[in-house]
């Protein structure tokens, strides 16, 4: 009877962590998403990791379900902490995304019509004159001492 009782409180305080954890993945999850949306645009890598972190939160909230109002013990305490950090670092860093991403986009607009045609092509002829110099100047080593030129 008595282990039966233990096994129960055990696996109560397994789902009860299960549930905390999900809270931590949230919270990862909603950053990564913010991150991947508004500043590594077009970042597979970053997409690949909200993928995985969405796959991982939905797991764990599958099998700890939404009542989160019920945690005790040690979850209650890592609901509470993840809840500190959401209203307090958390709401700062998501601050910190959306002006990088409202200065990044004023930068761009700035610097759209900077760059057109003709900018392009005076670059590549550049590039061009740059490696015929560099193909023409190039140094041999053939001894320690002793270079010779081409």
């Amino acid at each position: 009877m008595q282990g039966c009782e233990s096994a129960a409180v055990e696996a109560d305080t397994l789902l009860q962590l299960v549930g905390a954890r999900a809270l931590v993945m949230m919270a990862k999850c909603q950053v990564a998403e913010e991150y991947a949306t508004r500043i590594a645009k077009e970042d597979s890598a970053a997409a690949a990791d909200v993928r995985e972190y969405v796959k991982i939160r939905d797991t764990l909230l599958a099998s700890f379900g939404d009542n989160f109002e019920n945690m005790s013990g040690d979850a209650k305490i890592f609901n509470e902490q993840v809840e500190q950090i959401r209203s307090g670092d958390m709401a700062k860093l998501m601050d910190d995304i959306h002006s990088h991403e409202a200065t990044f986009n004023e930068r761009a607009e700035l610097y759209s019509n900077y760059y057109n045609e003709s900018t392009s092509m005076e670059v590549n002829a550049f590039r061009v004159e740059l490696l015929r110099h560099l193909a023409g100047s190039i140094v041999v080593k053939e001894h320690r001492k002793r270079y010779q030129t081409e």
